[in-house]
């Protein structure tokens, strides 16, 4: 886990400058932190809220989203989405069907859909969800450069090549929380193992 703005910056030197994330100009990019932001403990606390994700979720995996619409109701604003399923990380869905789940909005339905997070079609995601197939509080991740990305503030888009010229800033973390795809992975196998002991304990 990164653990070091030092580590952090080397990680996104090499995440930006190996993706579409950089301007198109190909500048060289050196590490800068985000302003107002404490870098070290938003990165320190990231192990934590991942296995809080991880442990209140029953069914996880990776897909592509294939629809999407807008819907009102129940507890307020959501997308509807389809994705279909390429990896299973736990639960019983089946690599190949598509699952529909409903990813709550920040913000009114109508207004400017720029201003706040929206999942689109094409998009890969990540989706922790609970025992009601409900996202769970923080589960839902976009998969970019091999990385899961998950804005931690209103006002940031889902996709990081949209946020912003990453040449401005080089450290995600006053926007986004990020992960390998190793760390979802080891996470959820982790917690995975956890349930099986249980489970035999009883």
């Amino acid at each position: 886990m990164i653990r070091s703005a030092s580590t952090v910056g080397a990680l996104m030197v090499t995440l930006v400058s190996n993706t579409a994330l950089a301007s198109p100009n190909g500048a060289a990019l050196e590490y800068r932190e985000p302003a107002g932001v404490d870098v070290e403990a938003k990165w320190s606390a990231l192990p934590e809220e991942l296995a809080d994700v991880v442990g209140a979720s029953s069914t996880a995996f990776r897909g592509e989203i294939l629809t999407t619409r807008e819907a009102v109701g129940g507890p307020g604003p959501m997308t509807v989405v389809a994705v279909v399923v390429d990896e299973v990380f736990r639960g019983s869905v089946a690599s190949g069907s598509v699952v529909e789940i409903e990813i709550p909005l920040n913000g009114p339905v109508s207004g400017d859909r720029s201003t706040r997070p929206v999942p689109v079609r094409g998009y890969e995601i990540v989706a922790f969800l609970d025992n009601h197939r409900d996202v769970v509080e923080g589960g839902v991740f976009l998969v970019e450069g091999g990385f899961a990305w998950r804005p931690n503030r209103e006002g940031v888009l889902y996709s990081p090549r949209l946020q912003r010229d990453w040449e401005e800033i080089i450290d995600p973390i006053g926007e986004y929380d990020v992960f390998s795809m190793a760390q979802l992975r080891h996470a959820t196998a982790r917690d995975n193992a956890r349930q099986r002991r249980q489970r035999r304990g009883r």
